[in-house]
């Protein structure tokens, strides 16, 4: 799962706790890839390979994970050898406008996309305390 809480990819990156960010980051890879090769069903990868600027709302997310990672344990993370191939994957996408977030959580009853993920993210909080090193929780994380 990755985590919409915001239309700006780099917002919605920095709110990430140090192990959602981790496996969010392994995640936003599987979705780019299987959004190129098209071998998937999954919501995400479908919403990802819709349109060339989904998928780069995508990447410029996954950019944004990877300079979250840096800024908080000092090295890159392993998936940077794949930044290029990720990046040329835009180009087989069908050209596009950016089309309407879609919600992959369980949370439903909101309407606004971003709240859902932010209610998602806050219910894995309350089954498993969060850490933020060299980072601080975003403002709506109440502890």
């Amino acid at each position: 799962m990755i985590f919409i809480v915001s239309a700006d990819p780099f917002k919605a990156a920095k709110v990430l706790d140090d192990k959602t960010l981790e496996l969010t980051i392994e995640k936003t890879v599987e979705i780019l890839r299987n959004a190129v090769s098209g071998n998937s069903d999954d919501l995400l990868v479908s919403w990802t390979k819709k349109t060339n600027s989904n998928y780069w709302w995508v990447f410029q997310y996954y950019n944004g994970l990877n300079r979250e990672y840096y800024l908080r344990n000092k090295k890159s993370h392993k998936s940077m050898r794949y930044v290029t191939d990720l990046r040329d994957g835009v180009e087989i996408i069908q050209s596009g406008p950016t089309t309407e977030f879609v919600n992959a959580t369980k949370v439903r009853k909101y309407e606004n996309v971003h709240e859902a993920y932010k209610k998602a993210l806050l219910n894995k909080w309350k089954k498993e305390k969060p850490k933020w090193s060299n980072s601080s929780p975003p403002e709506w994380y109440k502890n």
